[in-house]
């Protein structure tokens, strides 16, 4: 019973990996979330940033693993992808984010 426990936990993590987190001076029109798959040699760390703004953000992404910030531009309706990390012995990290309209 413990085993199928943990199983289902880790497959969730790899079946639902879009999820809200921190998300600091974020518009409400903006979700922050995160992707880790796993390839070949470890996780990649993928900061997903989805604008369902009217307009264009500008956004600054880090995770707490990797705490330098990394830009991105998103265009209205759109999704952008940030890898932050390559080949992690680990799939969990947490992403933050600061975004503004332009």
């Amino acid at each position: 019973m413990r085993a199928r426990l943990c199983l289902f936990t880790i497959l969730s993590a790899l079946v639902l990996p879009w999820t809200a987190f921190a998300q600091v001076n974020v518009p409400d029109c903006v979700d922050v979330g995160r992707e880790a798959p796993y390839r070949g040699y470890g996780y990649t760390h993928i900061v997903v940033v989805q604008n369902q703004c009217g307009a264009a953000v500008r956004c600054r992404v880090a995770t707490d693993v990797d705490p330098a910030w990394q830009s991105v531009t998103v265009a209205a309706g759109q999704t952008e992808r940030v890898v932050t990390r390559s080949g992690s012995p680990a799939s969990a990290f947490q992403p933050r984010a600061e975004c503004t309209q332009q």
